[in-house]
């Protein structure tokens, strides 16, 4: 299980969630307030720059 956690960190970070614009959240109430359907999100490609990919000659970059 520890592994799947670290897998998803360092895969996530490539990434960022961004709302989808059609679908809105509507809450459900019940005993705990959850978002009625679910939460629909997008995932949007980070810069490579942003990220800190090592390039060929081994130098991480970051901006």
């Amino acid at each position: 299980m520890m592994e799947a956690v670290l897998i998803l960190a360092t895969v996530a970070q490539q990434f960022r969630l961004e709302w989808h614009p059609d679908r809105p959240v509507q809450p459900k109430p019940s005993i705990t307030l959850r978002p009625g359907g679910g939460v629909w999100v997008r995932l949007v490609s980070r810069p490579i720059e942003a990220v800190g990919i090592e390039d060929k000659s081994g130098q991480t970059s970051r901006h």
